[in-house]
């Protein structure tokens, strides 16, 4: 199985290079339409503990961290604020990281779109662009955790028109 992961991942990675070399870059705006970090407001489901909160998900610094309680089926929501144009993620797994998990985009934290499904994540770094579409709420559905720790977060990254790709 480990091979087949390999070969699978390496596929991928030469296929993702080769799609940038070929397709065209837009270039950056001079300002991003996704609101600084500092505004925005995170929520999750749980927290391993005072050390481990939400807000610490998306505060830019990689010393901190949200963690939630050792369990499947965790979330974190975060609230831009305002509706904006989102074009992908970026998130930075901590050890305990979810193998399985879904990103879904929201403008009225009602009605969900599923934009990404994850069925083998390795933590460490998922860099995810997506067609474009108007949100106001992301939120993470963690399905199931890779280790015996809670689900845990250095970073969450959204991006906006700044970053968009021509697929």
């Amino acid at each position: 199985r480990s091979l087949m992961t390999f070969l699978k991942r390496s596929l991928l990675t030469v296929l993702s290079i080769l799609v940038l070399l070929v397709l065209p870059v837009r270039a950056a705006l001079a300002t991003t339409n996704i609101p600084p970090k500092n505004t925005w407001r995170v929520t999750a489901s749980s927290i391993q503990s005072d050390e481990f909160l939400p807000g610490y998900l998306a505060d830019g610094d990689m010393a901190t961290r949200w963690s939630s309680q050792a369990k499947d089926e965790e979330w974190a929501l975060i609230d831009l604020g305002n509706v904006v144009e989102i074009t992908g993620f970026t998130l930075h797994w901590e050890n305990g990281y979810s193998n399985k998990y879904n990103l879904l985009v929201s403008t009225d934290a009602q009605v969900w779109t599923t934009v990404y499904e994850n069925n083998d994540s390795d933590g460490q770094m998922d860099d995810i662009y997506i067609r474009p579409l108007s949100g106001r709420y992301v939120r993470l559905d963690t399905r199931e955790r890779a280790t015996g720790w809670g689900n845990s977060l250095w970073e969450f990254d959204i991006k906006g028109t700044d970053d968009i790709v021509d697929i």
